[in-house]
């Protein structure tokens, strides 16, 4: 099989920003460049004990330039003044600036 000439004429086109994607992709890829910084996460106490207390010298033996700060608290906090990158909460979201996400554990 050979594409047709309006194939051919496509695929000439699409060749180089397909080439600058997988360009740009490669610059994110987990080979060529380590995890490092800081990264700070909130979340409600029962959920860091039970949940993710388990798990960071496993994460931090595979990305030692990271920098894990782990805070359980079970109020409401402010993001930006506590230097938070990410927090954990479970219930109604009632700060509009805020982005909520839907988690489900499969049994």
């Amino acid at each position: 099989m050979r594409p047709t000439a309006d194939g051919e004429q496509l695929l000439e086109r699409v060749r180089p920003p397909l080439a600058e994607l997988e360009e740009v992709d490669q610059l994110f890829h987990a080979g060529h460049r380590q995890v490092s910084g800081r990264f700070s996460v909130d979340m409600p106490s029962r959920i860091a004990r039970r949940l993710v207390a388990p798990a960071p010298p496993a994460l931090l033996r595979q990305h030692p330039r990271l920098q894990l700060n782990l805070g359980s608290t079970d109020r409401a906090i402010d993001l930006v003044a506590e230097g938070v990158d990410c927090a954990v909460r479970f219930g109604t979201l009632h700060d509009s600036s805020l982005v909520g996400g839907h988690w489900a554990r499969s049994r």
